[in-house]
């Protein structure tokens, strides 16, 4: 494989995205999938107003108008992957139009990456979080399955 090609992510922005590429995709084959994925996780919040619970990392319950939905909907895109699948690298990128706290949407990023290692072909996906400050990086890195590589 061409190097320079081996760095190129497909990017993601939206669940529906997701979801669409990994119908459309497959063809009957889960190697039809792109070997590295970026997910704009909180993109799709860009432009909403976030409540203050939101704000501070809520990501579940009466609070969480725009943020529940939207980690649900990440998760069910995730879901469709199937087994085998040869993806070998997940970035999360956290960019935000809002300056929110992470300590909840941790628990979005584990359980997708949970589940994208236990269907790889090979449970050697790498994970990296771009994005955030360094230290938020490092908090959501520590917290996802084994492999990490800092983007």
């Amino acid at each position: 494989m061409n190097e320079s090609l081996d760095n190129v992510y497909t990017t993601f922005g939206d669940p529906s995205l997701l979801a669409d590429a990994i119908s459309h995709g497959l063809q009957g084959s889960p190697s039809n999938l792109p070997i590295r994925i970026r997910v704009s996780i909180l993109r799709p919040l860009d432009g909403k107003q976030l409540t203050e619970t939101e704000l501070n990392g809520g990501i579940d319950g009466q609070h969480c108008p725009s943020l529940e939905p939207l980690v649900e909907e990440w998760r069910t895109a995730f879901r469709q992957i199937p087994h085998g699948h040869s993806i070998s690298h997940l970035e999360f990128d956290m960019s935000s139009s809002h300056k929110m706290e992470q300590r909840h949407i941790v628990r979005l990023l584990q359980a997708v990456s949970t589940v994208l290692n236990m269907k790889a072909e090979r449970r050697e996906v790498i994970f990296s979080v771009t994005g955030c400050p360094e230290a938020g990086r490092k908090y959501l890195e520590d917290s996802l399955p084994a492999r990490h590589q800092t983007a």
